[in-house]
């Protein structure tokens, strides 16, 4: 699965629609992906590994449109 900067997606276990925002990876080699989102209401940053990710729900283009 490819996830780029504004595709929202659904995380395993936890209510509500994420963004993906960024990704880092750490000096072991660990991935974190960086996103904005939560219930409504509660929205907030939250990292997660990669293998937390349930779906991606929209994408977007290299120009930033939504596909």
């Amino acid at each position: 699965m490819t996830i780029s900067p504004g595709d929202s997606c659904l995380i395993k276990r936890l209510r509500g629609t994420y963004t993906f925002k960024y990704a880092t990876v750490s000096d072991s080699g660990e991935i974190s992906l960086t996103f904005v989102g939560g219930p409504p209401g509660r929205y907030q940053f939250r990292s997660f590994r990669p293998d937390q990710i349930k779906s991606v729900l929209t994408t977007t283009n290299r120009n930033g449109t939504r596909k």
